[in-house]
């Protein structure tokens, strides 16, 4: 999670546990792995909307958020 990023702006959090990645919420699907959310969010080009689903000590969140043009 960096500082300023898009993930930090939509509100999440260090410690939230991604679950399901999408284009929207309609349309997630589950991830169990870092190269499952890489493989997920591959398609999505910088500046498209992305859809987020964590685990935050128990209770489902969804983000809604903007793919940045760059990824560590």
């Amino acid at each position: 999670l960096s500082p300023g990023g898009p993930a930090a702006k939509a509100g999440m959090q260090a410690g939230d546990r991604i679950m399901k990645v999408g284009r929207s919420p309609q349309s997630l699907k589950p991830v169990a792995t870092y190269m499952q959310f890489r493989h997920a969010i591959n398609p999505i080009d910088a500046g498209q909307p992305v859809a987020i689903e964590v685990d935050r000590e128990g209770v489902a969140i969804i983000f809604e958020l903007v793919m940045a043009k760059d990824l560590p």
